[in-house]
């Protein structure tokens, strides 16, 4: 059952330290309500965001970049806004409304795919969990319809995702100097929503 308007919000925890142990419904209650922006916590009156169930979401992908693709179960917090009765539902960072795999196998994916101009099949081969493919597979469709939602600007669609990559790139923490783009893609892909 999908939660009422669709609504999520993003946390700042990690998704590697949200799988070790759940957040707390106060850990992770978001300030203010994404629909009515009403405030969650009002100086000295009651809540108005609390807490309404766990959702648990099959996502793919890799927790960590060493870690082998698999199927992440990620149990998410729920909450309901008393004010305005939407339904909001909390995942942490590199979790993406509408997507199954998680930011940073998208990001590293399309790296790969634009910028190391990997084939297809190996940047499946390596990021995703699902290795058998029909006799007819050609290619990874996911690649074609990442670069179509996140690619920018003209041109074909490795090159849209190019700049797509060095833009995650130009974000990183992580610094060109003493790290490959794998690493620099996935950390920057956990801040972009």
């Amino acid at each position: 059952m999908a939660h009422r308007d669709g609504r999520r919000v993003q946390a700042p925890a990690l998704i590697s330290a949200w799988i070790r142990a759940l957040p707390s419904v106060d850990a992770v209650r978001p300030p203010r309500c994404p629909r009515c922006e009403a405030s969650s916590r009002p100086v000295g009156r009651r809540l108005n965001l609390v807490g309404h169930g766990r959702r648990s979401l099959v996502l793919f992908g890799a927790v960590e970049l060493e870690d082998e693709p698999g199927f992440i179960d990620l149990v998410c917090r729920r909450y309901r806004c008393l004010v305005c009765t939407a339904v909001c539902l909390v995942v942490p960072r590199g979790v993406v409304a509408g997507r199954r795999y998680l930011m940073p196998a998208i990001g590293v994916a399309l790296a790969l795919w634009s910028l190391r101009l990997l084939p297809p099949d190996e940047v499946r081969r390596r990021l995703s969990p699902f290795l058998l493919t029909g006799a007819s597979a050609t290619g990874w469709a996911s690649l074609r319809r990442w670069a179509r939602a996140y690619g920018t600007g003209d041109g074909t669609l490795r090159e849209r995702a190019a700049r797509f990559a060095q833009a995650l790139l130009a974000t990183s923490p992580l610094s060109a100097q003493t790290h490959a783009i794998e690493p620099r893609i996935y950390a920057a892909s956990l801040h972009h929503s």
